[in-house]
């Protein structure tokens, strides 16, 4: 648990912002999800 404190704080910002993109091929998630979002085309697969 230590190692985890003593993690430097600016590293861990940079790895969070990076795992958003991911899979950054054929395009990063987060941006396909808004742009499904905003088109109107995402549906809810829950019945």
């Amino acid at each position: 648990m230590r190692f985890i404190r003593e993690f430097p704080f600016p590293i861990l910002i940079v790895v969070a912002v990076l795992m958003l993109g991911a899979p950054f091929v054929p395009e990063p998630h987060l941006i396909e999800k808004s742009r499904i979002a905003t088109t109107g085309t995402l549906t809810a697969f829950f019945h």
